[in-house]
């Protein structure tokens, strides 16, 4: 969700419903632009590889969560 201009986050009041929206709009922009890496295109599935792998994923999770939390927020 980043880089989405605020005027297109969630305006729902309720939560649920903002996550909602929140989906459809990702769903709705998936593959529209390209990632500055290829890299950034999808969170790494670290299952059965090595502890590296499980880092790179949780830093990918962790870099999105600002985003997420400010997609997420009561619109006033």
């Amino acid at each position: 969700m980043a880089g989405l201009p605020d005027e297109e986050l969630p305006t729902a009041d309720d939560p649920v419903e903002r996550l909602r929206e929140l989906a459809a709009l990702a769903t709705g922009h998936r593959g529209r632009r390209r990632p500055a890496r290829p890299d950034d295109h999808d969170v790494v599935d670290p299952y059965r590889r090595s502890d590296d792998v499980y880092a790179t994923m949780r830093d990918q999770v962790e870099a999105a969560v600002p985003h997420l939390l400010h997609a997420l927020a009561p619109r006033r």
